[in-house]
């Protein structure tokens, strides 16, 4: 997503209808979050991720990272839905 947390706190972002090749949501968030920048909340929907997103998560991000809900239609691996959907926890 390219976005940098850059010391924003208390936040909402939403990343919709994105294309992420190359990133994927677990460590960093794949662009949303990076060391330093703390998101209160980040919202994922309909994003096409490089590879996996996982499934079950409560955090894209390590320890200290945005809290992300409403994954949403997030596909991955390669970008391929029928691969990995985190709405159905395929992955």
């Amino acid at each position: 997503a390219g976005y940098n947390g850059g010391g924003i706190n208390g936040s909402i972002v939403m990343v919709s209808n994105s294309t992420l090749s190359g990133n994927s949501a677990g460590f960093q968030g794949g662009g949303i979050y990076t060391p330093g920048g703390n998101f209160g909340s980040v919202i994922l929907n309909s994003n096409k991720f490089g590879t996996a997103v996982p499934s079950g998560t409560a955090n894209v991000a390590p320890t200290g990272g945005p809290n992300v809900f409403n994954l949403n239609g997030n596909t991955g691996s390669g970008n391929d839905p029928s691969t990995c959907n985190a709405s159905s926890g395929n992955c």
